[in-house]
């Protein structure tokens, strides 16, 4: 429920507040489609942390520069297959990070995630002080297919983007016909299954809520254009 998500991402605020992770310190989510990436991201937000997703699929070479290029100070980690050995690698280069967060398992040298936020108080207050606004919220790292990926950076007002889609995607459903909408809806139930490592996992589930809500069933994938 949304009290459950609210709740859950105030412990892991709170939580990541204890391990002196404080507003603007960069955060790397490698945590494939575990349902504890959306507490911990929230909870960053709330921090004013910034979250950095990234795919389980990056090796030690990745880690190494993504840690350096973003200045990672913390590391919450999936606890399948062999992620977490690449990151010990990279770690060893990488004075800058601080803490490593294990979800899923444990781990000599690693947080635990599951065990830890979970003591923590599902109360945290907004101050004058919050961040919002033009203050950074998300990072990216480009796919480097021309080069070394780079930072693509994103302010709390990039939320207002889906917004602004949703208000016009409601008025143009009045006018839509219902002829496909199993269909489409089948399309975006696909969609959505992607790593959370990547930008557009995020698009795709902004996508699904907007089609649930006003039942599009003849606009296409193409006339939308979210990405």
């Amino acid at each position: 429920t949304f009290k459950d998500m609210k709740d859950a991402s105030s412990q892991c605020a709170n939580y990541f507040k204890s391990l002196g992770i404080k507003r603007g310190d960069r955060v790397m989510l490698v945590l494939k489609r575990h349902y504890q990436f959306w507490f911990a991201i929230l909870g960053l937000h709330k921090l004013g942390a910034i979250a950095i997703p990234a795919t389980n699929q990056l090796l030690e070479k990745d880690f190494t520069y993504r840690f350096a290029a973003g200045n990672v100070k913390a590391i919450l980690c999936t606890a399948d297959g062999d992620v977490s050995d690449a990151v010990d690698e990279a770690a060893q280069k990488s004075p800058m990070l601080a803490h490593k967060i294990l979800v899923g398992g444990k781990k000599d040298g690693w947080h635990d995630f599951d065990e830890e936020y979970t003591i923590y108080s599902s109360h945290f207050a907004r101050t004058e002080d919050s961040p919002c606004g033009s203050d950074p919220m998300l990072m990216f790292f480009t796919s480097g297919t021309t080069g070394y990926p780079k930072i693509a950076a994103h302010n709390y007002k990039w939320v207002l983007i889906g917004i602004g889609i949703l208000v016009l995607l409601s008025l143009v459903g009045f006018l839509a016909q219902w002829k496909d909408f199993q269909r489409e809806l089948r399309y975006i139930n696909m969609e959505i299954q992607r790593n959370t490592g990547r930008e557009r996992a995020h698009w795709e589930k902004k996508k699904k809520k907007l089609y649930l809500l006003i039942q599009l069933k003849n606009i296409k994938k193409q006339d939308i254009q979210l990405q």
